[in-house]
């Protein structure tokens, strides 16, 4: 299933939003307790920035069209 890019994009922001400002409190003082807190608390933005890379690398290959 393909993501379409606009919708890509959306989620990416929201997910750097959400995560604003627990990523400027790792960059000031960064705690692995600090990081737990903000995958923990954060699932699915998390989620979301962890698969970036993965729906990146995905958009350039060409559909398997017919195969399931």
């Amino acid at each position: 299933m393909r993501i379409p890019a606009a919708l890509f994009w959306v989620l990416l922001v929201l997910a750097l939003v959400e995560l604003r400002s627990e990523i400027l409190l790792l960059l000031q003082n960064f705690t692995w307790t600090g990081l737990f807190y903000a995958v923990g608390h954060h699932k699915l933005a998390s989620l979301v920035l962890v698969l970036s890379p993965w729906w990146l690398l995905a958009a350039g290959r060409p559909s398997r069209s017919g195969r399931f």
